[in-house]
Parts: structure tokens; sequence; C-alpha cells
């Protein structure tokens, strides 16, 4: 034990002594850029009418699914603010087979990444897998998409959630600074 600790001492010491000290009396010298080859983007249109945009790049083995819909913010009915938001919550809180729970396991499990989102102008779902997982990982994707649950107690708990987010928003000074902005620009009664 006494012979190994010395040797690691001994190594150690012989690093900090022998080691070279980096010229800095000068900038390095910056590497020529290289080219920008972009991969080339295909696209088509399903006979249901679902256009489909591909980008092909095979140095790694990994996949990454986009659907988006137009099914934003600004699509929210009238005195329904909120809806897309709470639905893109929704989506990946069970579906399928299994519940929110469950759900999140199999994707942990598997490695891969499901998330559901919304913005102002889209509603959407995003699969990252690799190709290994990709027989389990679509029909998760296809049970977010096609048939989510809306768990009545999971809905409460989003409520929850986005009603504290709320509350807590009127202490955080970017979003004064932005809804004051907003109420500016738009005006009072604008969603």
């Amino acid at each position: 034990m006494k012979i190994q600790l010395l040797s690691f001492w001994l190594c150690l010491l012989s690093t900090v002594v022998f080691a070279q000290q980096a010229d800095r009396s000068r900038y390095p010298e910056p590497a020529e850029p290289k080219p920008l080859q972009l991969p080339e983007v295909q696209h088509f249109t399903m006979d249901n009418g679902l256009r489909v945009y591909l980008v092909e790049q095979h140095n790694l083995p990994l996949l990454q699914f986009f659907l988006v819909s137009n099914a934003g913010s600004i699509y929210d009915p009238p005195g329904q603010l909120g809806l897309a938001e709470m639905t893109a919550e929704m989506m990946d809180e069970g579906a399928g087979e299994y519940n929110a729970l469950e759900l999140s396991e199999e994707v942990d499990f598997l490695g891969i990444s499901l998330s559901t989102y919304a913005n102002r102008e889209e509603l959407g779902l995003r699969l990252f897998t690799p190709a290994s997982k990709l027989e389990k990982a679509l029909p998760l994707f296809a049970d977010v998409l096609l048939r989510p649950r809306f768990a009545e107690e999971e809905l409460e708990r989003k409520r929850t959630e986005a009603l504290v987010s709320l509350a807590q928003a009127h202490d955080e000074p970017r979003a004064i600074a932005s809804r004051a902005f907003s109420q500016l620009i738009y005006g009072e009664e604008h969603p």
C-alpha cells in the first residue's frame, strides 16, 4: 500500500515538474473553417394529405420525429385561453394502456425522449430515439398522439400546477414586464 501511494505521488510530482508551459505570448492561429454541408431535405405528401419532411444523416444510429399541427394558442376558442397548452401538457400524462407514471417509466426504461409542446402557432409531439429502440418507441409515440387518456386526476394536478405558476408569475419582474409590454402593444383586451 505504501509503495502504491509513493508511486502515485512520484508520478504526480513528475507530471508537475516536467509539464510544458503554454506559450501565452501570442494568440493561437485559427484553423481553416470547414465547409458547411447541410443534408438534403426531402419532402413528399402522404395519401392522407400529411406533409412529410425527411432529413437523413446516417453517421449516428438515432432517429428524431416531429409531428406538428396548426393548433397553437392563437387558435384557442374565446373563453378557453390556454386550451392548446393544457392539451399538450395532458397528452403525455398517460396514453394507451399506460397511466402517467407507467408511460414515464417506459420512456425512461427505453432511454428515449418523448414530449409534447404548444406555442403560439403549433401543437406538437417529439420523439428522439436510438434506432435500436424504434420498434418499441413508435407505438408509444402513436399512443400519445392518438390515444391520450386525459385522466381527471392528472388534469386536476396540471390545473393546480398552472394556477400556482400563474400566481408565482405575479412576483417575477420579467413576467410583469412582459405582460405590461403586451398590453401596451396589443391593448388590454387582446388574449
